[in-house]
């Protein structure tokens, strides 16, 4: 059964993480969690420095981040796990 995408643009990082009571779950089919520390440590570092430099109006592009959230009490990342996590 096919579903229909609703693109949402999402501004603010804090409206993105604001889940309520659901949850984030990877399903099984996604790749395992490979990022180590340098990886973290540059998007940490990335976003920070953006923050602090950043005026107001920039904007920081955080990458496409698919979620299914057609569960009551979950939302599967589908992409965007990596940076999600």
């Amino acid at each position: 059964m096919e579903k229909e995408i609703e693109p949402k643009l999402i501004r603010e990082i804090g409206e993105y993480l604001d889940i309520g009571s659901r949850r984030f779950v990877i399903p099984e089919y996604q790749r395992a969690y490979s990022w180590g520390t340098e990886q973290c440590e540059m998007l940490f570092s990335d976003v920070s420095n953006f923050g602090n430099g950043g005026v107001a109006s920039d904007e920081y592009f955080f990458e496409n981040v698919i979620v299914d959230c057609s569960g009551e009490d979950q939302l599967q990342l589908i992409d965007g796990q990596q940076r999600t996590t």
